[in-house]
């Protein structure tokens, strides 16, 4: 009998002691992996995200028009190109081309485009060009380019150019858009510009 009761105590002794040492592991176990807790939680949410969130994937950059590039290349690459900066920034390498397939092409490439901000880059291009080459292509673009129907910062661009070329119909241009510019501010810009020239061609 008192072996047999012995025997039970210490069972019951072992298994209080498990019971114990089963409790302080889940007490002491760390916030950020005991199952359940919320920082556990929150980590595995992060994770879940990370890997349901789609990889940006980069826009390819065009590659550079080598110098000797013609008109009809760039006109190509511009007409590829969607975004509008990268088009306006297009403009002044074609200008500087400067020969009569740049002059026609630049008109050509304004009549199209949309972007009020690319047609002002093509029209400010010619004033980076020789005064005295193709100059019934570049007034012709002046022109177009003052009618009232362009936006404001189109026609404000192609007062500086009339008054660049320095030529008599130029200046004709100017005494025009000072009397009918729909712009009060660009007349006054045309008269004064109209005024200086002028006195440069007597």
């Amino acid at each position: 009998m008192c072996l047999a009761a012995l025997a039970v105590a210490a069972a019951a002794a072992w298994w209080f002691l498990d019971n114990r040492r089963d409790s302080a592991s889940f007490a002491n176990a760390s916030p950020n992996t005991a199952p359940g807790s919320p920082a556990a939680d929150d980590r595995a949410a992060r994770q879940e995200s990370r890997s349901n969130t789609p990889r940006e994937e980069k826009t390819p950059v065009p590659a550079p028009l080598p110098e000797a590039a013609s008109a009809r290349e760039f006109e190509a690459e511009y007409l590829r190109t969607t975004d509008a900066a990268d088009r306006a920034r297009l403009a002044p390498a074609l200008a500087s081309l400067d020969d009569a397939d740049a002059n026609e092409t630049v008109a050509r490439l304004f009549r199209i485009e949309r972007v009020a901000a690319v047609r002002e880059a093509l029209v400010s291009a010619l004033a980076d060009t020789q005064r005295d080459t193709h100059l019934e292509a570049k007034l012709r673009l002046v022109t177009a380019a003052l009618d009232r129907g362009q936006p404001r910062n189109v026609r404000r661009a192609a007062l500086d150019v009339a008054a660049y070329l320095e030529d008599p119909r130029g200046l004709q241009l100017l005494r025009r858009a000072a009397k009918s510019d729909p712009d009060h501010e660009l007349r006054d810009t045309a008269g004064a510009l109209a005024t200086a020239l002028a006195s440069q061609c007597r």
